[in-house]
């Protein structure tokens, strides 16, 4: 068995100074002995102990998928240039009808402010500059609020919610912006809000789409409850609608649910307000679960989380589970049945096809994967920050086909070295890991489109079925879809 070499992050240093030829991935790694599925996310680490050296130092090695892979703890998080898109910003900006006074350095606001004006949002987004001299002094937070004084007489139409957002900066300092978003709320009778742009806190309890989602929702408790909507439910923790084609909805009406509201759908401030009368939440990502408990802590309102089920059992087993918190059985038999049909069609035409699959992802990059090999593909690489619990069954399966399948580490900093895969690639689903094989065909299957449930798996094998069809330049669909900034 070839041996690898491990190296210290000292060594790892040393060899990033070396002048070899830009670091790619390989495939020959070990097949190790497996390990319990825990110790993919558990195992604590240095970066240099989670990617491979090859023997003679010039190659980065992914890990096989019998050891697993994690963000080290305790090292800075590597960022993809194909990570942008839906920031704190975007996010925040689908409360209709709202406004954006976004407080901080200069650099702070670089990033989001062109992202704005890429997406075509900027009109609702102020920045106010905090200076070195403001933030020791902190004479920035009365100029908060001469700012707020002059949108309110300036912005035409009137905003129906403003949105305070800090930094990082402003969370070390203890800057009170919650008692300065009651102070504004109490002098110009609309709802204010503090949020907060800190990805400092992104390996903490409370995460930026954790408090982002919370920010959101927040708005809504600043308005008067009125009496439930017992035919009204929600939507929570998505950030497009969920696809019109997909079999949620008219499930949802044969268990008697006539509105199904969603934040990405409301056309303005009075539709999203219809949310807190909803009779359930359906809480689609697990980033949405503390806006759902601080919502049923305030109105009573019941929430069930389904994920993003990516596999036929595991959607059956989504619709039973939602069914029984409903108090009703969602008939989903038919749309289950089609379902299978379409991966025994895929069998076909995607046989053999080498797929790799990153975590840039809207779904479980494992799970994905053993769909997609369910279907015939043959996968040879995959991208993916962590293995969840959830997860186990879908890495199991992968390893009975490929126990030495690598598996790169997508947040790890030594990933910013990694300019390629060797292996042959024909379809790469992701931006991240499209990004590594330009020559393959790229599917994007990001958040910014939201299938779910039995329709999502058919979507995204039409989709695959599709990129084959055509030939795709990488580098143009990002920059289309503004995630380079």
């Amino acid at each position: 068995m070839k041996q690898t070499t491990r190296h210290t992050s000292s060594d790892a240093a040393q060899l990033s100074s070396k002048k070899n030829p830009p670091y790619t991935q390989r495939t020959q790694t070990d097949a190790g002995v497996a390990v319990p599925l825990k110790d993919m996310v558990d195992r604590t680490s240095r970066p240099s102990d989670v990617l491979e050296d090859s023997a003679d130092g010039s190659q980065v090695v992914g890990l096989p998928i019998t050891e697993g892979c994690l963000t080290p703890k305790g090292f800075v998080r590597y960022v993809a240039p194909c990570a942008g898109g839906w920031g704190i910003v975007r996010g925040a900006i689908q409360v209709p009808d709202s406004v954006i006074l976004f407080t901080a350095p200069a650099g702070c606001g670089r990033h989001g402010s062109l992202s704005a004006i890429m997406n075509g949002y900027r009109d609702r987004i102020y920045y106010l500059d905090a200076t070195e001299s403001d933030l020791v002094m902190g004479t920035h937070l009365e100029r908060v609020k001469q700012a707020v004084a002059w949108i309110m007489e300036h912005r035409r139409p009137r905003p129906r919610a403003f949105l305070l957002f800090s930094t990082c900066v402003d969370d070390l300092l203890g800057s009170d912006y919650r008692g300065l978003a009651a102070e504004m709320e109490h002098k110009y009778g609309i709802p204010f809000v503090d949020g907060h742009m800190d990805p400092v806190t992104m390996t903490s309890h409370t995460p930026p789409p954790v408090t982002l989602q919370r920010t959101i929702y927040h708005v809504l408790e600043h308005l008067p409850q009125g009496p439930h909507d017992e035919h009204a439910i929600n939507i929570i923790g998505g950030f497009a609608p969920v696809a019109a084609e997909s079999e949620l909805y008219p499930l949802l009406k044969q268990a008697g649910y006539q509105s199904v509201h969603q934040i990405a759908a409301c056309k303005n401030f009075d539709e999203f307000a219809e949310i807190r009368l909803s009779h359930f939440n359906i809480l689609l990502k697990a980033f949405g679960r503390l806006a759902c408990d601080e919502m049923k802590k305030k109105w009573g309102t019941p929430y069930k989380l389904t994920g993003m089920p990516m596999s036929i059992d595991h959607v059956a087993h989504m619709y039973d589970a939602l069914g029984e918190a409903l108090g009703v059985k969602l008939e989903y038999e038919p749309y289950k049945t089609h379902a299978q049909q379409s991966i025994e069609e895929a069998r076909s035409w995607l046989s053999g096809k080498n797929v790799a699959v990153g975590s840039s992802l809207n779904g479980s990059t494992f799970e994905i994967a053993a769909l997609l090999q369910q279907a015939g593909a043959h996968i040879v690489a995959l991208v993916a920050e962590e293995a969840a619990a959830s997860d186990a069954p879908y890495v199991d399966e992968l390893m009975q086909v490929n126990p030495t399948l690598p598996v790169y580490p997508s947040t790890n900093p030594r990933m910013a070295t990694v300019t390629g895969l060797n292996e042959p690639v024909d379809i790469a689903v992701g931006f991240d890991v499209g990004r590594l094989c330009p020559e393959a065909t790229c599917v994007p299957w990001g958040v910014d489109q939201q299938p779910f449930g039995f329709q999502a798996i058919e979507y995204l094998l039409s989709e695959v079925k599709h990129a084959l069809t055509e030939t795709r330049d990488t580098r143009k669909m990002l920059l289309e879809k503004t995630l380079v900034v």
